[in-house]
């Protein structure tokens, strides 16, 4: 299956935001909705009820009237016309069907219905309860004595001239004329609406054959659990059930309730379509805003695509493309290729030195020379901040001598000068390279060998290019176990500090020692040697661990050895370049002498000549710091390195000590003579004292005194020692044969 590359997988991420979006969209705009529609519904409800107070107060203040003008009318008989006229007027408002009044002689006066003649209001229902309560009252429901008569409800208010009853004035209304009115929205609504009274049987509703049931045969939901005392209510209560919501309102002038009933489904419904109308809206915003960037802003939109896939600074694929590009021609094509990493090894002083722009510079112009090298239908990208990498196919027919010498080259042309500004830059590179399918057919695999490669690059002068052989893997997982060992062993104090005396031969005085680092490891169960440690140590910061604990330790030893009065001469310490380097060295340094009361005149430092070749600059002046400070210097090995004379005429030294690599064979190899001689001869000629190390026999001894030569560290003298040895020594004079005094 085809790995989705950086543009497909922005393209589903934002799919997958513009989705994940549209959900919550949808979620917290149905809450929202949901919580406006409910708000909606309970106003709407609440209209209804105000709506049915309103029209009910105001027939009760019509009917209020018409019963005090007849009261204050001495003589009702003479007046009638008059209030017939009234009585028309008023029901000609539309509020009220009839209205009419009936007296305590038995009259009755009502509009637009012809009063049967054996019609006596006062055996009527709604006479007989205004009469009892002696107060405006709504009467449920009753038929008039004509056939087919329709249910009425009435409105009724007592007549009382001073405080005596003489009748009773009514409003009348039909049940289709409440629901057309008053209710038609509601039941269109899927909702419904009847009056109960304190028991629970229903007293009107628009399904007529419900009128006389119990509530709790119309919805047992609304009426379990629910006494039905008026007295529990105040002014209005809402049930709230599974499918409907039922609003309760103790209605004034009357024993019963007004149930409004609402549907959740219309509510649900109503939640669905406004939901949905307003998520339309969503895609459409998202899709505008998407056109428009497409459209109208294609420097900010194009930029982040070309982001995931080339780096901003030299245009190339970046990592994660170019492995995918490789990665295809790999599934691709079986033909041979090699696998090529570029790494600038001076990249971090590059950074420090120059500016981001001028860095980017020698990037591209790197770039470019890589590109007019690389064979025809090659993949290049860019790796990391100091690495590019590259893979080439090859043919049959070429060898792993071919394949070197397209590194040498590769090699020789990155390392020619960078000219920037008109000044001219140097940079310096290792080349590691693996063979597809000969050393794997996996990229991440050959992208591993390559590093190997690389690693193997060590010594200095060595060829900066490398092609990966299974041995680098070997070495590599060895130094890997070393390393681990070395981090264990500083952690329980496995290292231990022995000292090798240095004498002055003319007079067989010790003039100092140099310390000397021994390790027994164990988790290897083996004693492990400087010359295997040291080199693995020196590729990452163990080694300024390990030199850190070689000055704790010598300052230590040094003041015990001061407070025994045991003279020793100066002690010497080797400072690897990586330490130096650091930027807390001088101070750590002067630290670590002061907490044990030693000063810089009881050291010596060591330092190589190959310390100089990272960064001279730097490395110049933190020398010259130390010896502002006290500190004696000594170059060791001198002699195996390749660093210029002229920096050696600018470090402040004070002792040249020759490698033991010119003294094994002093007595035998002409050529040693003749650098031996050389060295001595130029460092007295630069006022310093002059050092040879591995000294072994008398014959080395005489040919280095002749010449010059009297300070010696060798196994002629001493071997290592322990600081209890070396403090015997320090008292026992050493014995000068005749011919050591003669020389």
């Amino acid at each position: 299956m085809t790995p989705l590359s950086n543009k497909q997988k922005l393209t589903s991420s934002v799919l997958g935001i513009v989705f994940t979006g549209i959900l919550l969209f949808a979620y917290f705009s149905y809450l929202h909705i949901r919580e406006i529609v409910q708000q909606e519904e309970q106003l709407y409800i609440q209209s209804i009820a105000e709506k049915w107070t309103h029209w009910r107060e105001h027939n009760f203040a019509t009917l209020a009237a018409l019963a005090k003008t007849i009261a204050d009318r001495e003589d009702e008989k003479a007046d009638r016309e008059t209030l017939q006229f009234f009585l028309d007027q008023t029901a000609k408002s539309g509020d009220l069907l009839y209205i009419g009044y009936g007296l305590e002689n038995g009259f009755y006066a009502v509009n637009d219905w012809p009063i049967p003649a054996d019609y006596d209001p006062r055996t009527r229902p709604w006479y007989q309860s205004s009469k009892a309560s002696m107060s405006p009252r709504i009467t449920w429901p009753y038929k008039s004595p004509a056939a087919d008569s329709p249910l009425y409800i009435s409105l009724t208010t007592p007549i009382v001239r001073r405080d005596q009853f003489i009748g009773v004035v009514t409003g009348d209304i039909t049940m289709a004329f409440l629901e057309k009115e008053l209710l038609k929205e509601l039941l269109d609504r899927g909702g419904d609406a009847f009056l109960i009274d304190d028991s629970g049987n229903i007293l009107i509703h628009h399904e007529k054959s419900w009128i006389g049931q119990h509530i709790g045969q119309y919805d047992s939901e609304f009426s379990s659990g629910h006494e039905f005392d008026l007295d529990q209510y105040v002014q209005t209560k809402t049930v709230t059930g599974d499918e409907k919501n039922y609003r309760l309102t103790t209605l004034k002038n009357s024993s019963s309730l007004f149930v409004l009933v609402t549907d959740h489904a219309h509510v649900e419904q109503q939640l669905k379509r406004e939901t949905l109308r307003l998520l339309l809206y969503f895609p459409a915003v998202i899709a505008m805003i998407m056109l428009g960037l497409y459209f109208y802003n294609k420097r900010l939109f194009f930029p982040i695509i070309n982001s995931l896939e080339f780096d901003a600074n030299t245009q190339l694929p970046n990592k994660t493309n170019i492995k995918k590009q490789i990665s295809h021609r790999l599934s691709k094509d079986n033909q041979r290729g090699v696998l090529i990493l570029f790494s600038t090894d001076n990249f971090n002083q590059l950074t420090a030195a120059y500016s981001k722009t001028r860095v980017t510079a020698i990037q591209n112009q790197v770039k470019l020379r890589i590109q007019q090298l690389l064979h025809a239908k090659s993949l290049f990208g860019y790796f990391s901040e100091n690495r590019f990498i590259a893979y080439c196919p090859i043919t049959a027919n070429d060898c792993e001598l071919n394949l070197l010498q397209y590194l040498q080259s590769l090699s020789d042309d990155l390392e020619r000068p960078y000219i920037i500004d008109g000044e001219e830059l140097h940079c310096t590179f290792s080349i590691g390279a693996s063979c597809y399918p000969t050393d794997s057919p996996e990229l991440e695999q050959l992208i591993d060998n390559a590093f190997s490669a690389i690693a193997s690059i060590r010594e200095p002068g060595m060829p900066s290019y490398c092609l990966f052989a299974p041995e680098h893997n070997q070495q590599l997982g060895e130094a890997l176990i070393l390393s681990n060992a070395m981090k264990k062993a500083i952690k329980n104090r496995e290292f231990k500090l022995v000292y090798q005396p240095q004498i002055d031969a003319s007079s067989g005085k010790l003039i100092g020692a140099e310390a000397l680092i021994r390790w027994q490891s164990a988790e290897l169960k083996r004693s492990v040697s400087p010359a295997e440690f040291i080199p693995v140590a020196e590729a990452s910061d163990l080694i300024v661990e390990i030199g850190d604990y070689v000055i704790e330790a010598a300052a230590k030893q040094i003041n015990t050895w001061s407070e025994h009065g045991v003279v020793v001469g100066k002690i010497s310490i080797n400072i690897s370049p990586r330490q130096l380097l650091k930027s807390d060295f001088v101070d750590k340094l002067m630290t670590t002498l002061a907490r044990h009361d030693v000063t810089p005149a009881q050291i010596e430092l060591e330092i190589t000549e190959t310390t100089v070749i990272g960064d001279p600059n730097k490395t110049i002046r933190i020398l010259h710091a130390l010896t502002t400070h006290g500190f004696s210097l000594a170059m060791d090995d001198f002699g195996t390195g390749y660093s210029s004379l002229e920096y050696l005429r600018m470090i402040p030294l004070t002792k040249l000590k020759i490698d033991r690599a010119f003294i094994k064979d002093l007595d035998t190899n002409e050529r040693d003579h003749v650098i031996v001689k050389m060295i001595i001869a130029m460092a007295n000629a630069l006022s310093y004292q002059v050092l040879a190390e591995g000294v072994e026999n008398e014959q080395q001894l005489m040919y280095l005194a002749t010449h010059g030569c009297r300070l010696i560290q060798g196994y002629y003298f001493a071997k290592p020692m322990t600081p209890e040895e070396l403090q015997q020594f320090s008292f026992a004079k050493p014995a000068i044969t005749e011919s050591r005094a003669a020389s």
